[in-house]
């Protein structure tokens, strides 16, 4: 099974059984199309969401039949990217997300979703257009021309 974002506004779930058929899992009306999608490594049920021109995360559990389970607003400018924790015996469910405002916001994704606020923060020098978890305690976080390397304790 796989997910796909795409500019009509839709979050399709494929069977790599049969790829002639989809499942449309959230549709919206907006100008501003989702752009990427993450899996959870360790939550099968749980993705997250960004669109091109949006600062919110979107993230969306498959058990919810109502859609998405909860929008992550606290950045100020868009979302470049985002990547989840590696999956490991390690106790928490984090989420990173990186933006135009030069920051980078990791989130703990164990805690009350109405109380949802940045556990870490790292401000760069520039703005920020990738991002992904070497490890469990390793973040590359990528400018224009140069890597950087968080050390997550």
């Amino acid at each position: 099974m796989f997910v796909t974002v795409g500019g009509d506004n839709t979050l399709r779930k494929f069977d790599i059984r049969d790829l002639t058929k989809s499942d449309i899992l959230h549709d919206r009306d907006s100008e501003d199309p989702f752009v990427r999608v993450h899996w959870n490594g360790r939550n099968p049920h749980q993705i997250a969401m960004i669109s091109l021109f949006s600062s919110k995360i979107l993230v969306y559990d498959f058990r919810n039949t109502f859609g998405v389970l909860e929008e992550l607003n606290y950045h100020s400018g868009r979302v470049n990217n985002i990547a989840w924790s590696p999956p490991s015996a390690y106790s928490q469910n984090l989420l990173c997300s990186i933006g135009q405002h030069w920051k980078a916001l990791i989130w703990n994704m164990n805690q009350d979703y109405s109380e949802m606020k940045p556990q870490l923060e790292y401000k760069a020098s520039e703005e920020l257009v990738n991002v992904a978890w070497t490890d469990l305690h390793w973040i590359a976080i990528a400018y224009k021309r140069r890597l950087h390397m968080l050390q997550i304790s």
